[in-house]
């Protein structure tokens, strides 16, 4: 198994002690989803091996501002927030594997379990009533009956202190505002992931979600890559993406110059919302146009579209649910019945009931963006947007969505 970035994986020993002598792991430079992904002392630090791998320095549950503080003595150890409130933002802290003595030796609200961080089996996970997102003062309040539910910060903070919620991995409903997700955590496709790059499965790899793909070299999505043979669904990137090959661009587009974008252009007969199988197909008078999902499902598995910002006629010549609105592809829905705020995407807020609502669910959340105040109306994965301003959590807008 060789990787994007020719790191193949070897049988190794990965530093942690509770998962036998050797492991399939990666060196210096291999993708990774954890800490022990990576061989040795090497740590997981955005989404490639690598990192710190001092033998000493603060111990396990000392508080901490960077991983280089921390000792690696007896496994793979980072600074990171270890779900105790009490004992400062950052601690030292091992993820799921690692040896531990107490549930603050433990990465993310993880329990210490039989010596091993672990996602259940503390003293004091309980089988409360509360469901996920409920306030909460103990985890012994909350209801385990969807899997382990810890009381934390779920990272919204208009509805209490600490809420019911689940750590990575966990099962969540709420995508739109991750109420039932802990410490920042978003709810895609049905599970609490993080926003950041956490993807295995680089450009042309068959997937079933978005967080399988890798996020190295910029925001990849899992969807039809326009070409036989290879899955229903690739990890992909649209237009204007990097790629090495037409297989990890979306929609049919082509790999030209190390970016993906339209091939021939000029052959297509078929009109804007006229089902399709390729984009060659399509009609490119007038501007770039696509084959992809238009969002209605009467009409074909895949229409000749445009993005936001497109020139359209009629909203089933619109990609990605968009609306075509005085002749341009943009923001999706009608006017919602709770649209009573006055402040456009992007703008700074207070509260979620100064935003719009037209277009679809608004909230006032951290864009991600520096400089342009501590909360803006935005959207999470998947709302419509114009720009990366009204993406909210560090999204980005690409093709009019907000996605990673």
């Amino acid at each position: 198994d060789t990787p994007a970035g020719g790191i193949a994986v070897i049988c190794s020993d990965n530093g942690v002690a509770s998962d036998g002598q050797f492991t399939c792991c990666r060196n210096a430079g291999g993708v990774c989803g954890v800490d022990s992904h990576c061989c040795g002392t090497a740590l997981c630090i955005g989404g490639l091996c690598g990192g710190s791998s001092a033998s000493s320095g603060l111990s396990l549950g000392a508080e901490c501002t960077a991983t280089s503080q921390c000792g690696q003595t007896g496994g793979s150890v980072v600074c990171a927030d270890n779900g105790t409130t009490i004992d400062g933002a950052r601690n030292c802290c091992r993820n799921s594997g690692g040896a531990c003595s107490s549930d603050g030796h433990c990465c993310a609200s993880l329990y210490c379990t039989n010596g091993v961080c672990a996602g259940s089996g503390s003293s004091t996970a309980g089988s409360g009533t509360l469901s996920p997102g409920a306030q909460c003062t103990a985890t012994s309040q909350c209801s385990q009956s969807t899997g382990t539910t810890v009381c934390a910060d779920n990272g919204i903070t208009t509805d209490g202190t600490l809420n019911c919620c689940k750590n990575d991995g966990g099962s969540c409903v709420d995508a739109i505002y991750s109420t039932d997700c802990c410490g920042g955590l978003h709810c895609r496709e049905g599970m609490c992931r993080p926003l950041t790059s956490d993807g295995l499965r680089a450009p042309g790899v068959v997937c079933t979600a978005d967080f399988e793909c890798s996020q190295i070299g910029g925001s990849a999505v899992c969807a039809d890559n326009g070409l036989p043979g290879d899955g229903t669904k690739n990890c992909c990137r649209f237009g204007g993406g990097a790629c090495d090959w037409d297989a990890g661009c979306c929609a049919g587009l082509l790999c030209i110059n190390g970016v993906c974008g339209g091939g021939d252009l000029t052959g297509g007969t078929l009109p804007q919302g006229a089902a399709c199988a390729i984009m060659g197909e399509c009609s490119q008078a007038g501007g770039t146009v696509y084959c992809a999902d238009n969002g209605y499902a009467f009409d074909g598995a895949l229409n000749c579209c445009r993005y936001a910002g497109g020139a359209c006629s009629g909203s089933a010549g619109c990609c990605a649910g968009l609306e075509c609105v005085g002749g341009i592809c943009g923001g999706r829905g009608s006017t919602s019945s709770t649209s009573s705020g006055w402040i456009a995407l992007g703008g700074e807020c207070t509260f979620e009931s100064e935003c719009s609502q037209e277009g679809g669910a608004v909230a006032c959340d951290d864009n991600g963006l520096p400089g342009d105040g501590a909360r803006n109306c935005c959207r999470y994965t998947d709302g419509a947007c114009f720009d990366d301003t009204g993406c909210c959590a560090g999204l980005i807008c690409m093709g009019g969505l907000c996605r990673r």
